[in-house]
């Protein structure tokens, strides 16, 4: 999925930088792709031991038409693949450790654009403030050191989500620099509002049909938050 998902997004990337090759092409567009990479995490009281995910992120973005005002917007439409991984194995109980989560998400980053220095058609910088909405489409958890899905051997269409919030708002401090036709964007993004809903993780014995816990043990109605720090190229 995420290999899929990186390949497509590439190739639209290079389609639109080959527009911006084109003489006839507007230089100064005010829209264009995204590509990049993340590291991500999750914080809160509810999980244990979080360490950070690589993910990625692939989209669209649109802004006001840039000059020399101090502040501009921006907006877009991003497809991001993050999570967290967790510290958490346990040789003992591996079966029953859960080492990562792995969220897939489509968020709209709603950002303003303050412009840093002097504005030029060749280079400009901004600082980038905003909030991004986001709606989960698919939360995974995966056990052990392996990390294997905890429904693998079920059907993966048939696969449930975890009890975290469909909707995240998130906020967004950053830094852009756009040239003609290319450019980047680091940004950090950290989730303003609680995603637990009724959190619990548990495993069932394929043998047995008993269900357990998985460790360290959920279910105490704690704060469960994202954050990442976001790298992508602007095309």
């Amino acid at each position: 999925m995420k290999i899929k998902a990186f390949l497509v997004a590439l190739f639209f990337a290079i389609q639109l930088n080959g527009q911006n090759s084109d003489p006839d092409y507007e230089k100064s567009t005010n829209f264009g792709m995204k590509l990049g990479i993340s590291a991500s995490t999750m914080f809160g009281g509810e999980l244990q031991n979080p360490t950070p995910l690589l993910g990625y992120v692939a989209g669209l973005y649109y802004h006001s038409k840039l000059d020399k005002k101090k502040i501009h917007y921006q907006t877009g439409l991003d497809l991001r693949l993050r999570g967290s991984n967790f510290n958490n194995v346990n040789d003992s109980l591996s079966n029953r450790a859960y080492t990562r989560i792995g969220l897939i998400s489509v968020d709209v980053p709603l950002n303003l654009l303050i412009l840093i220095g002097k504005y030029s058609r060749e280079r400009v910088n901004h600082i980038m403030v905003g909030i991004q909405p986001s709606y989960i489409l698919r939360s995974i958890v995966y056990l052990g050191a392996g990390q294997i899905p905890a429904q693998s051997q079920v059907y993966m269409k048939k696969w449930q989500n975890l009890p975290l919030s469909n909707f995240e708002i998130s906020g967004i401090v950053g830094y852009q620099h756009k040239e003609e036709g290319f450019g980047y964007q680091i940004a950090f993004k950290v989730g303003l509002n609680n995603l637990n809903d009724n959190f619990k993780l548990v495993t069932v014995d394929s043998d047995t049909g008993i269900e357990y816990d998985l460790l360290p043990k959920t279910g105490t109605g704690k704060f469960i938050g994202t954050g990442s720090l976001e790298f992508a190229f602007i095309f």
